[in-house]
């Protein structure tokens, strides 16, 4: 247990220094853990769009959730489902509208009349509205040599925008593969997960992930001491728990996916008291 606690030390040290490169070359502090925004303040405002995500902002959210795709010609939105049913006024699979068909749906009425009139955004929208200070955990959903496509576009506008050190894209490891052949830096977390079983913990490390999303269950403290020894930051998805978001970040977890942000950031802030306490 010694040698665990050491390494647990250790790795939370390193992590406390996480840093990304802001466009003028400066450094810019990330957080070493916190709570992730899943697809933005999705109680509060219509998931994925930009008063989401301005709205994770602006409760200083850890990390930000996004998930992106392709339109039928190509263009890349963000979106969760492959349809647009559950999210628009609009039917249909995401992959069978142009971007102007997509466009010209409403993604906020049914969240409420506040959000009436709102817009499938592009990556581009959301990056606007999300500070270089929050990690940006961007899901892409497409498989094979699409998800391949898709994770190459999408890794050449974060580094276009000088997002390199803040992003990291949740992937499969060969979408990862094609984007380490143009960007060897470029972080990723491992998304071909198996709950907490030690093979998925085994495959991010020989894959050399930068995170892993574990889902449900508990790591080991092994497991974890070896994550962090490998400078792997964990992910959990995904709870509103208030008391398990507690025990996971007593586990060592980093980051919470949370879909309630309000209750996701109480619970952080009440954990972080109790360890000043201590």
């Amino acid at each position: 247990m010694e040698k665990i606690r050491v390494a647990l030390t250790a790795a939370a040290m390193a992590l406390s220094c996480a840093i990304a490169l802001a466009q003028d070359g400066s450094e810019v502090k990330l957080p070493d853990r916190g709570i992730c925004s899943h697809r933005g303040a999705r109680t509060q405002c219509p998931e994925n769009t930009v008063p989401a995500f301005a709205e994770a902002v602006r409760q200083q959210a850890a990390m930000i959730e996004l998930d992106v795709d392709y339109t039928k010609d190509g263009k890349i939105v963000l979106l969760h489902d492959t349809t647009v049913d559950r999210t628009s006024n609009g039917t249909g699979k995401l992959g069978d509208l142009t971007f102007d068909q997509a466009r010209a749906l409403d993604f906020g009425a049914w969240k409420g009349e506040q959000f009436a009139g709102t817009k499938i955004p592009t990556l581009e929208e959301a990056l606007e509205v999300i500070p270089k200070t929050i990690w940006l955990n961007i899901h892409v959903k497409p498989a094979g040599n699409l998800g391949d496509k898709l994770s190459l576009e999408v890794a050449d506008i974060i580094a276009e925008q000088g997002r390199m050190g803040q992003a990291f894209l949740a992937c499969a490891v060969r979408n990862a593969e094609a984007v380490h052949a143009r960007y060897p830096e470029f972080l990723f977390c491992n998304m071909e997960r198996q709950g907490v079983s030690d093979d998925y913990v085994d495959r991010a490390i020989k894959t050399k992930a930068r995170f892993i999303q574990l889902a449900g269950g508990n790591p080991t403290p092994e497991q974890i001491a070896r994550l962090k020894d490998a400078g792997i930051r964990i992910n959990y998805s995904e709870t509103d728990d208030p008391n398990r978001i507690k025990e996971l970040f007593d586990l060592g977890v980093e980051f919470i996916l949370v879909n309630d942000l309000p209750v996701g950031q109480e619970a952080f802030k009440q954990w972080s008291q109790e360890h000043e306490n201590k």
